[in-house]
């Protein structure tokens, strides 16, 4: 047999073995059936070809259900009508024999044959077929992937020969949180949600390829000017499916520019821009972009070439400084990647670290950052360098494998670092998801002897919780109530600190990058900061250079738990409260809260600059006084009261003790201004003893040696007429006392004692910050009697004078004696 004999033979018989119904009828009004294989016939319930045209009455129109005949014919004739090719795929009802009623698929073909004339090649397949042999989805009546393919490569190339066919697009459904429903309603609610699905997708793509290409993922060949309008109808109708709105459906959208595109490569595209939207709520619908096609070029070379990249290390591990609120010390750098590639240059981390994250490739890049952190660290040691404490992240794919605690011991072990030079940080989101696992491994790590922070606090669904659940030694808090600075973002920060604070938790700022941000931060006591404002993510050295640039000083552990002792005081109370730090008796404010401001201002103090001075002043009896309470509160570690008068005002200060480290003392201070206390009472008790007191002086002057003025503020002396109103010239007013007041042989004694020039040397050098002379002194009696005269600095409106005092001596009988008998000495 030839070869042309056996290709006839093969056609010939080829109708009558094809898994499906082949029909030939002609394009005409009746539309008379010219032919039916063996298949459609028996599929019609039909014994023959004579009982398949008795049925059917010899024409394509009674084949089909009459209820959709109307339907399909215009189906069919705008198909035909918009295609050069003249193809049509239309879908219908048709009746058995037996009444029984079936679904089928026709793929037709409009020809010319000569000498016979137009007739139509159809292809039918029936449910049951095509579920079988031509991969179609049992659950949905929905074509497969494999069958959606090879359908739809038919029509593109069909849409490619047509120029004025409209434009059509690949469209890529997901139902997000699908299998959350599944969960909880039960695999048989889950595939009727299904079902009712693909309803709802046949109901608005009708006549158009659809197919289910697995679990609960959607493709769909549609034209692309329609999309717009329907995808918002579709969404609420997906909403409206079972109580589902927890459900999130998204659209990733593919227009077709490139009729020769493989359709592998064109659903590939709607997929990922339906994958760009996956974690936006409030977005349901993406088209497709170059940007995302690079993308995904770009993740592809990161999976190929990461193991290169750090045998060669194009990963470096950058350092942030994280800098002291109160002392501004540097306490310690977080370290993270950064991926500098010699082909695509910096690669982004919230590009490669998720990369690495899905295909669980994180916790080698994590290692990788660990070790190189305590090489630095072996490194820094072995110069004799400043060893700077360092925190690193620890991801969720660290802790699928075994304990990601032993491969950190190991690897800090490796190279001597201690346990307190390495900080780890973990994620909240991490913790939303993982259970005893992961509580086990944070619990060993700080049973260890490591501190454990919670990284991005506020970010994850359940942060309280979280807080209750596990325990940290730090939170830092998500950058993202830093990028829009609100008073409610505000008010959230300072209830995050106030509760860290509580439950004894230290707190970290990130984010921060403007010196509004700063001085908010150290408002509310939040710990320590970290971000822009301070510096980016830098390389060692280059971090080394700023610290230096800076004069930032390295915190020692010993100084870190003194700082750190600062953790648990509430800096957001009413009371007006400050912090300051004792170094050789001289003070320095670390903070004062906005109750403390107000309160120096009302007592004559406009600035902490004028108060620091005014304590630290070592000539003035209320700065001694004061000197000699801090002193003894860190001597005793304990609590201290002080009264004292100011600027016409009574003020109480209590002071706290808190920390020390060496030479350095961390004291807590609270100020009251009890004139303006609404306890008058107690404000009025100690006028009247500062009246009592004051009345046992015979004189008290308010003396300005910078202008040069003397002003009586008590006389209980004769020839008041000389001293009673406000005098210029302090020295002419000395001589004129000198003269009438003071008892001749003391006269040139009184004169040195009064000695302007080094008059404020002798306050300063004597330790109770006064001066006092025994004078003979005339008195009420027109007798001279022994007064002690006093002088000593005070502060006024942020001012220091001069007080000059004098009282009766209560040693005059001595004096008198003494004084007599060294006369009688020099007589003799």
């Amino acid at each position: 047999m030839t070869q042309e004999q056996i290709q006839h033979l093969v056609l010939q018989q080829m109708p009558e073995h094809l898994p499906g119904g082949i029909l030939i009828y002609r394009d005409n009004k009746r539309e008379e059936i010219l032919y039916a294989n063996s298949w459609l016939i028996s599929m019609m319930g039909c014994s023959s070809f004579m009982d398949f045209m008795e049925l059917t009455g010899g024409t394509f129109a009674n084949l089909v259900h009459p209820d959709d005949r109307e339907g399909v014919e215009r189906d069919i004739r705008e198909q035909i009508a918009g295609s050069r090719s003249k193809l049509d795929f239309v879908n219908y009802r048709i009746i058995r024999k037996d009444g029984s009623i079936r679904r089928v698929e026709e793929f037709g073909h409009r020809v010319f044959i000569p000498g016979v004339g137009t007739v139509f090649y159809v292809f039918f397949l029936d449910n049951d077929t095509k579920y079988k042999v031509y991969d179609m989805d049992s659950l949905t009546g929905l074509p497969g992937k494999t069958r959606f393919l090879k359908h739809a490569s038919v029509v593109m190339k069909l849409a490619s020969l047509d120029s004025k066919a409209p434009k059509m697009a690949l469209v890529y459904v997901d139902i997000r949180n699908f299998h959350l429903y599944n969960m909880r309603n039960g695999s048989e609610k889950g595939n009727q949600f299904l079902i009712r699905m693909a309803k709802v997708l046949k109901g608005n793509f009708p006549n158009k390829l659809i197919s289910r290409f697995e679990d609960d993922h959607f493709v769909i060949l549609t034209s692309l000017p329609s999309l717009k309008k329907q995808i918002p109808v579709i969404t609420g109708q997906i909403h409206g499916l079972y109580d589902a709105s927890h459900l999130d459906v998204k659209f990733g959208i593919c227009p077709v520019d490139d009729y020769t595109m493989p359709l592998e490569v064109g659903c590939s595209r709607a997929r990922m821009a339906c994958d760009t939207i996956k974690e936006f709520p409030d977005k349901h619908v993406c088209f497709y972009t170059q940007s995302m096609g690079d993308a995904r070029n770009l993740r592809n070379y990161i999976i190929d070439h990461f193991r290169e990249a750090m045998e060669k290390h194009w990963i470096q591990v950058y350092f942030q400084p994280v800098i002291r609120t109160v002392s501004g010390t540097l306490a310690s750098m977080e370290a993270l990647s950064r991926w500098m590639d010699p082909q695509k240059g910096k690669i982004n981390p919230g590009v490669f670290v998720p990369l690495l994250e899905d295909s669980r490739q994180v916790r080698k890049l994590d290692m990788y950052v660990l070790e190189e952190i305590c090489r630095l660290y072996q490194s820094q040691k072995e110069q004799g360098k400043t060893l700077i404490p360092v925190s690193f992240n620890l991801s969720r794919g660290d802790f699928f494998q075994e304990s990601v605690f032993d491969e950190v011991e190991e690897i800090r072990k490796r190279y001597q670092v201690p346990r307190n030079m390495l900080y780890v940080e973990i994620t909240e989101s991490l913790l939303v998801y993982e259970g005893d696992i992961l509580y086990q491994e944070i619990e060993r790590f700080r049973q260890a002897g490591y501190e454990v922070w919670m990284d991005d606090f506020g970010s994850g669904y359940s942060s309280l919780n979280t807080l209750k659940n596990y325990s940290f030694d730090e939170i830092k808090i998500d950058m993202a109530f830093l990028a829009h600075f609100t008073d409610k973002s505000q008010n959230i920060i300072q209830a995050i600190i106030r509760m860290a604070k509580k439950i004894g938790m230290h707190t970290l700022m990130e984010g921060v990058e403007t010196s509004e941000q700063v001085e908010f931060a150290k408002s509310i006591g939040c710990e320590q900061l970290q971000g822009y404002y301070y510096g980016r993510p830098m390389p060692f050295e280059e971090l080394k250079r700023v610290c230096q640039d800076k004069h930032w000083q390295v915190e020692t552990p010993q100084l870190r738990k003194y700082y750190g002792s600062l953790g648990a005081i509430d800096f957001l109370i009413d009371k007006p409260m400050a912090v300051v730090e004792v170094t050789n008796h001289r003070i320095r404010y670390l903070f004062v809260n906005e109750e403390y401001r107000k309160t120096l201002q009302s007592i004559g103090i406009m600035s902490l600059e004028k108060n620091e001075e005014f304590v630290n002043d070592q000539a003035g009896p209320t700065s001694k006084n004061m000197q000699r309470m801090l002193a003894d509160v860190i001597n005793s570690h304990t609590e201290e009261a002080l009264t004292y008068t100011l600027n016409g005002r009574y003020v109480k200060l209590e002071a706290n003790y808190l920390a020390s480290h060496g030479q350095h003392h961390l004291v807590q201070l609270y100020l009251t201004n009890i004139t303006m206390q609404t306890e008058r009472k107690f404000s009025e008790n100690l006028d009247q003893v500062t009246r009592n007191l004051l009345s046992l002086y015979q004189m008290v002057f308010l003396v300005d040696m910078e202008k040069d003025t003397a002003v009586p503020l008590i006389i209980n002396t004769p020839f008041q007429e000389h001293f009673y109103q406000k005098r210029v010239g302090i020295q002419a007013m000395v001589k004129q006392y000198a003269e009438t007041m003071i008892h001749p042989e003391d006269r040139e004694r009184f004169l040195a004692f009064n000695e302007s020039e080094s008059m404020m040397n002798r306050i300063r050098q004597n330790p109770e910050g006064t001066i006092s002379g025994v004078f003979r002194t005339l008195g009420n009696d027109e007798k001279c009697h022994w007064d002690i005269h006093s002088i000593f600095p005070t502060m006024l409106n942020g001012k220091i004078y001069l007080l000059y005092t004098t009282r009766i001596s209560p040693l005059e009988n001595e004096l008198n004696i003494a004084c007599t008998s060294s006369r009688e000495e020099k007589e003799t």
